[in-house]
Formats: structure tokens, C-alpha cells, sequence
């Protein structure tokens, strides 16, 4: 069963959620499945895939991501992300 992640707007910060406006423009059909997602202790990791056709060029793009995030008190206390380089498909 693959789960997507679409990015939610409305409880980003303003510098995130403008981040996010100018990607789903420029990436308006953008969809991120999670492969995996592993919690221990106070930390989850996601491991996920970004795919998306960019709206000018028509090009299709996939690249790889990991997030961590580290949990206190039922809330994001610290937040690590890698993304690869993307790629043209």
C-alpha cells in the first residue's frame, strides 16, 4: 500500500508555506509517497519519494528524501532532512 504525503499549507510558517506555494507552481501535479516510516523512541524517520512534472518545461522529476524528527511533549522538537539531487525521468 503505497501512502502519499501532500503538502498542507495551512500550518506551515510564512517562509515555509511561501517555499511551498512557489514549488507546487512551479510543480503543480507534485506528490510525495512515503516508502517507509520507522519510530523509536523520541525520534520517526520517513523515508519518501518526490515526484512531480515541472509546469513550463513539461519535464518529469523524482528524487529521494529522509526526514527525522525528534518528538517532546507531543510536538516537533527538531527536524533533519536530506534530498538527493533530482532527476529527470
Amino acid at each position: 500500500m503505497e501512502q502519499t504525503y501532500r503538502p498542507v499549507l495551512r500550518r506551515a510558517g510564512r517562509a515555509r508555506k511561501g517555499m511551498w506555494e512557489t514549488r507546487l507552481k512551479k510543480f503543480p501535479d507534485m506528490h510525495i509517497p512515503i516508502e517507509d516510516i520507522i519510530a523509536e523512541g523520541d525520534k520517526v524517520v520517513c523515508r519518501n519519494l518526490w515526484r512531480g512534472t515541472d509546469r513550463d518545461s513539461g519535464k518529469k522529476i523524482q528524487f529521494g528524501g529522509i526526514v527525522i524528527w525528534r518528538i517532546a511533549r507531543g510536538k516537533i522538537a527538531e527536524r533533519w532532512a536530506y534530498l538527493e539531487p533530482p532527476k529527470s525521468t
